[in-house]
């Protein structure tokens, strides 16, 4: 097939999440907002979706009708994905872009790697949709909460030590596999018998309350006890590195790494899998021993990544994953597609403002406006686009091979 420089617009659908943003107080949900769409009181907006994922594939527009981005792409893989990436094996997209927006904490999970999500697939595909892993980079749009990794193990035996309740954590021996107390110590939370847990939260709650002087931790307790009471997932705020993230500021999650997002919104990008291995904070299907048993144990806070929000730059976000890359725009500036993620496909979400010209596209590119999304065939990568004004935002996500 000859190359071709077509642009495809294409048309993305919303998972409401309980966790999601709502309207309230007269503030609509970012993602709403950023479609343009009237949201109802009562609905969650929690993620929008950008990709071919086919638990939720985004439609691209065709004159014959709209066509599932995932059966589109099987129709002419090399066209859409390029020679480099079908010769790696892949039949899809390998990454897939979201919006994530959440007002409550999300659960305490982890993402299996490769081997694990294809074993757990096998065993339970109704839980686990697919058997690929899940790196994901979070890049704060908006100021952003999120528990991630374990904290020192002399943090978290000083917190348990000064909370009444709290002790039998303490008490707990190393687990047998490698002499770790850390895995012996959360796993043993995992494992309490449901009345003695309950006491013991109960009585750490009314401590906490009763201080006049709180810690970070003892808030971020407080806020998950009261969002999801009697929960064991909620003693993770003594466990976890709590982080705030400044918009621009990213995180990369890797496999087994223990994590929950907390507050705020987030370009997420990740390898194209929906497999998620949770423990707490959740009314969805809880699997504490895989998540115990896969866990990363090392204490170490996260690496922020510093990314650029100044008018006329681009942060380029280049993770540890073959999967992807990001790249978020700001004009006044000029982009050639070619020189972001190299000649793989390219996702693009306009997150502000307009693209107001798009050389050597056919058909030229028409109402490139905020909340629109697009699909750029590898073989269409000779691309320059112009956002033209300091208001113009752009985010393009590609294959990092």
């Amino acid at each position: 097939m000859k190359p071709r420089n077509d642009v495809l617009r294409i048309r993305c659908g919303i998972q409401h999440y309980d966790w999601g943003t709502r309207l309230r107080d007269g503030a609509t949900p970012y993602i709403a907002n950023l479609l343009g769409l009237e949201p109802s009181l009562d609905t969650p907006y929690a993620e929008l979706w950008v990709g071919a994922h086919p638990d939720l594939p985004a439609r691209v527009v065709t004159p014959e009708g709209d066509v599932p981005l995932d059966a589109f792409i099987e129709a002419a893989p090399r066209w859409i994905l390029g020679d480099r990436l079908v010769q790696a094996g892949y039949r899809s997209l390998p990454f897939l872009l979201k919006i994530l927006s959440c007002s409550h904490p999300l659960s305490i999970q982890a993402h299996p790697d490769k081997a694990l999500a294809e074993r757990l697939h096998r065993a339970a595909p109704e839980t686990y949709p697919d058997s690929n892993h899940k790196p994901e980079i979070a890049i704060a749009l908006t100021d952003f909460e999120a528990l991630c990794q374990f904290r020192s193990e002399t943090r978290i035996r000083a917190d348990l030590k000064r909370i009444n309740g709290l002790s039998p954590l303490l008490q707990t021996a190393a687990s047998p596999d490698n002499g770790n107390w850390l895995r012996g110590a959360y796993g043993h939370l995992f494992t309490l018998p449901a009345a003695v847990l309950h006491g013991m939260l109960e009585e750490a709650v009314r401590d906490i309350r009763a201080r006049t002087q709180q810690t970070e931790q003892d808030l971020c307790f407080l806020r998950l006890a009261e969002a999801y009471p009697g929960d064991r997932g909620t003693l993770s705020a003594y466990f976890l590195n709590r982080i705030r993230l400044r918009p621009g500021q990213a995180i990369f999650v890797g496999a087994n790494q223990p994590h929950a997002y907390l507050c705020g919104t987030i370009v997420e990008c990740m390898a194209n899998s929906n497999n998620v291995v949770r423990a707490g904070l959740t009314r969805k299907t809880v699997d504490a021993d895989v998540l115990l048993n896969m866990l990363d144990y090392r204490a170490a806070p996260p690496r922020v990544i510093e990314g650029s929000v100044e008018p006329g730059s681009a942060a380029l976000y280049n993770p540890p994953a073959e999967e992807f890359h990001v790249a978020v725009c700001r004009g006044p500036t000029e982009v050639n597609l070619g020189d972001v993620g190299g000649d793989g496909p390219a996702l693009l979400l306009v997150l502000d403002g307009e693209i107001d010209r798009l050389e050597g596209s056919r058909p030229a590119l028409r109402d490139a406006t905020r909340g629109s999304t697009w699909l750029v065939p590898a073989a269409s990568r000779d691309i320059r686009l112009a956002l033209k004004s300091g208001e113009d935002r752009l985010v393009i996500a590609t294959p990092n091979l």
